[in-house]
């Protein structure tokens, strides 16, 4: 493990405080202490290597384990998508501005499969986790009803649908074939309310009924983060 956190151009102390834990902790894995299998998949992550890598089980820093419905198997990341992991940065798509997310009234998406044609690089950090069946993209922002929070038109929210959206943060949406960037806000009716952070656009609240129906009413992902351009490529 040691020898993956200094070629993924960590220290230590950087890594532990990535992962939300003591150095100590770190300290302790690098020393044979074997951390817990979601915790690996996590630090293997981060830092673009394989489980097996990082445990010191093979030379081959690359092949990444992924657990689907059929069982464990070897894959790389590049042959299940263009989401791609190395060193401090992640490789994440950009969707097209057809599939811009509204921080309007709404762009009225309903039916649009999202493509990407260019790729763009976030900071691995960026990331609390990741999930290979829920990868992390961007997405061009459109409106200005979240000026207030940093969205502004013309960036790219970078999307993970790993994370957990809790009360108040932003999240993009699918609402009734809309696709919004909205504050998210859970009321103990089961309802939610959307917020701006425009004061000139109003809240949709949305009935507990309409909430609950995931054909209607959809939390796609966590906004972790806003891009205003691309981050230049690196050599991994």
């Amino acid at each position: 493990m040691k020898i993956a956190i200094k070629k993924a151009g960590y220290t230590q102390v950087s890594l532990a405080e990535t992962l939300g834990v003591d150095v100590n902790t770190v300290w302790r894995w690098t020393k044979g202490t074997s951390p817990t299998d979601d915790r690996k998949r996590e630090i293997a992550a981060i830092l673009g290597v394989s489980v097996a890598y990082l445990m010191g089980e093979t030379d081959d820093p690359g092949p990444q384990l992924v657990k689907g419905s059929e069982g464990t198997r070897t894959k790389k990341i590049e042959e299940k998508s263009n989401v791609r992991m190395g060193g401090k940065f992640l490789e994440i798509p950009l969707l097209t501005m057809a599939t811009a997310a509204s921080c309007g009234a709404g762009n009225g998406l309903y039916g649009v499969i999202p493509e990407s044609t260019e790729n763009i690089f976030v900071e691995a950090s960026t990331f609390k986790c990741l999930d290979e069946t829920r990868k992390p993209f961007a997405i061009p922002i459109e409106g200005d009803s979240m000026t207030g929070a940093g969205l502004e038109e013309g960036a790219n929210a970078v999307i993970n649908p790993a994370e957990e959206v809790m009360n108040g943060d932003a999240a993009l949406i699918s609402c009734d074939g809309d696709w919004l960037i909205k504050w998210v806000v859970y009321n103990p009716d089961g309802s939610v309310d959307l917020r701006p952070a425009n004061p000139n656009y109003s809240p949709r609240h949305i009935e507990s009924a309409y909430a609950s129906d995931p054909s209607w009413f959809s939390i796609i992902g966590k906004v972790v983060a806003v891009v205003r351009k691309s981050v230049p490529k690196r050599a991994f």
